[in-house]
């Protein structure tokens, strides 16, 4: 499976801090409940810093932080390397 390019100006999915945790929000902003899909975004395991995530609606899309851009600090290539090392592919 390869990572897709995914357009950052596009709707995504985001997050909202909720007590200890965070509630995951689709691209109207509304809480995400269906389970497996909270459990998909869980295991992307954002960084607690970023404050403004910006999460592809596409399983195999890019996860960015709108200050520092998609997964900060890696190459194109590493990035997706670490999307499939996570997607299990």
């Amino acid at each position: 499976m390869r990572l897709r390019r995914s357009d950052l100006r596009a709707p995504g999915y985001g997050r909202r801090r909720r007590g200890r945790g965070f509630t995951f929000l689709d691209v109207r902003r509304r809480a995400i409940t269906d389970v497996a899909q909270v459990r998909r975004l869980r295991d992307l395991a954002v960084p607690p810093a970023w404050r403004e995530v910006w999460i592809s609606p596409d399983p195999r899309g890019h996860i960015r932080d709108g200050r520092l851009g998609p997964l900060e600090g890696t190459s194109d290539s590493a990035a997706e390397q670490a999307v499939l090392a996570l997607l299990g592919d």
